[in-house]
């Protein structure tokens, strides 16, 4: 399920690399997701959003507790 998930991470607009560490026993573990994001020129160009992120967790069953961007 953890592949599955990554693989649909990779997916997503602008991702270029996701890491995934997961513990079966602890049942928890983190993602690290690094964008590529294009400047915005433009009103109405597109960016990147982590709602898509959120929507492939819970599609896979996982449920995000916390969140920090860097």
């Amino acid at each position: 399920n953890v592949n599955k998930m990554q693989e649909e991470l990779k997916k997503v607009q602008f991702v270029y690399e996701v890491l995934i560490k997961f513990s079966d026993e602890k049942k928890s573990g983190y993602i690290k997701v690094i964008t590529h994001e294009q400047p915005v020129k433009q009103e109405g160009d597109y960016v990147f959003s982590n709602s898509s992120l959120k929507t492939v967790l819970l599609k896979n069953g996982f449920t995000p507790i916390r969140y920090s961007a860097e």
